[in-house]
């Protein structure tokens, strides 16, 4: 039984905003999400939907529709595992190959559960039929009255079990929430709260005050209500943007620090979650461009944001998705880009000796050995993906890490006819940069790797 049609269905949704403080804020509002259909040549539909609670699914589907369907289309169903092997190899330079990839290895899996007449977790082993289930809604409510009022239509349509999401309230208008909910549906419903953001300092003490505990525990008293204390403790990090260019950062400061790093490409989600990770409990600055896509816009045209830090990178790449520049035109945008260029760099660079590391993802068989004619010296690892690698440009630095179990690559010579990346500009201008590169989705192997790299070359 084969695939003879992919099909996506696209859905646009308005979601409104939701009421939350944290770094969620911008999550809400007009997003493209998606189902997908995956037909066989005797009529079976498998089904999966696409997409997550707010961000445009675009991308995805776009992959699917453009990389995936073409080995999808008369592929056996139960090749699940053997286009799973191949998926890595279908992959491009940030490419988000492994969230497309989910939905379509959720609807072979219904192909198959509907082949056989059984549900997808009896084919996965499982046993249990029945479990609780609870209604909840994304914060949508200013005022304590509002979710009182949620909490009665619930328990009108006769759910068991509710968890509040206060979002941005008050600790207080929080306590009266929970007061206010409990005294309505007394022991007929289970209920959760889940506070949705991250306090401030001064919220995380007060919310963890003794009279505060004692007006929560008068609530939890009820053996189905549970406290889900999400306690972001944001201790020293303080938050600015910086513009280059018109393109912007978001620039995470937690305490001080001789180490900085940087996330220039937006399209990059695994290394955007492990630089948020890591700047939450380290010392530094963190800057996130603010783009969730690989190019970005500049002028009348868009372009490789990690290929504007010379003159030459920059009038190749700008020339990249415009051809038909006019001489002027091009050359008042390159002043534009060297005239902030060094403010940029002042501001990204960190003090003298220190260390920028940047975080980045690969696919379509980008690897260290693209690298190498560029490199001054090596240590390739024969147990490691050469997907994953480090690039650098200090000597010293290098003879460290090459120590250690990474793929390594010494970058130490300028090139004036250099491609524009970053690290021509920091190794220009003497700083030590480190740019640790592995696969999209690679969350551990990353993590791995940057510890690697600050333990090895802390002071």
């Amino acid at each position: 039984m084969k695939i003879s049609k992919v099909i996506v269905d696209i859905i646009e949704r308005d979601t409104g905003p939701l009421n939350v403080k944290d770094e969620r804020s911008d999550i809400g509002g007009k997003t493209t999400q998606g189902i997908l259909r995956l037909i066989t040549d005797n009529g079976i539909e498998g089904n999966a939907f696409i997409g997550d609670q707010a961000s445009s699914s675009e991308d995805r589907i776009r992959i699917i529709n453009e990389i995936l369907k073409p080995k999808l289309l008369n592929l056996d169903f139960s090749q699940r595992e053997w286009l799973w092997s191949e998926v890595d190899n279908l992959s491009g330079h940030g490419l988000p190959i492994h969230s497309s990839w989910a939905p379509v290895d959720v609807a072979l899996w219904d192909i198959a559960g509907k082949e056989v007449g059984k549900p997808i977790y009896s084919l996965l082993g499982g046993k249990k039929q029945e479990i609780e289930i609870y209604a909840t809604y994304p914060p949508r409510h200013n005022t304590p009255e509002g979710f009182i009022n949620e909490a009665k239509e619930l328990l009108d349509e006769k759910f068991s079990a509710y968890k509040i999401h206060p979002g941005n309230l008050s600790v207080e208008d929080t306590i009266k929430v929970v007061d206010g909910v409990r005294d309505l549906v007394g022991d007929n419903m289970s209920l959760m709260l889940d506070r949705n953001h991250g306090y401030s300092l001064a919220e995380a003490i007060n919310n963890t005050s003794d009279s505060n505990d004692t007006a929560l525990e008068k609530k939890i008293r009820y053996k189905y209500f549970y406290y889900i204390a999400h306690f972001s403790l944001l201790f020293a990090m303080e938050t600015s943007e910086l513009s280059y260019c018109g393109i912007k950062f978001e620039v995470k400061k937690n305490g001080y620090s001789d180490i900085n790093y940087i996330l220039i490409h937006g399209d990059e989600e695994t290394a955007r979650m492990l630089l948020n990770e890591h700047i939450q409990n380290n010392q530094g600055r963190a800057f996130f461009i603010k783009s969730k896509q690989r190019e970005v816009p500049i002028g009348p045209t868009i372009v490789d944001p990690n290929r504007i830090f010379s003159r030459p990178g920059a009038e190749k790449a700008l020339k990249k998705f415009k051809t038909d520049w006019q001489s002027k035109e091009l050359e008042d945008l390159l002043d534009q880009l060297d005239n902030s260029r060094n403010k940029f760099l002042f501001n990204l660079f960190p003090s003298e000796g220190g260390l920028l590391i940047s975080l980045h993802n690969n696919f379509r068989g980008y690897n260290v050995k693209d690298e190498l004619k560029k490199s001054q010296s090596h240590s390739i690892k024969k147990n490691q993906n050469p997907r994953d690698f480090i690039i650098c440009t200090n000597e010293n630095d290098y003879k460290k890490l090459k120590r250690g179990p990474y793929n390594i690559v010494l970058q130490s010579m300028v090139d004036e006819n250099n491609d524009g990346s970053l690290s021509w500009a920091a190794l220009g201008n003497g700083v030590r940069y480190i740019n640790i590169e592995t696969r999209l989705g690679w969350l551990s192997q990353q993590r791995k790797m940057l510890d690697f790299v600050e333990n090895s070359l802390r002071k």
